[in-house]
């Protein structure tokens, strides 16, 4: 299967981004096919 993670960042100590970098290696390890893509300015309309 293929699957993209995208989160503004995959570094740091906590929050969505690590988590998603850790699940994709999992992920890949079970022969999934997984593109991350970091996003650093969503534009969010308020």
């Amino acid at each position: 299967m293929k699957i993209l993670f995208i989160s503004p960042t995959f570094s740091g100590a906590g929050g969505i981004g690590p988590h998603a970098f850790r699940v994709s290696e999992k992920l890949s390890q079970e022969g999934h096919d997984i593109e991350l893509m970091d996003t650093p300015h969503i534009p969010i309309k308020t």
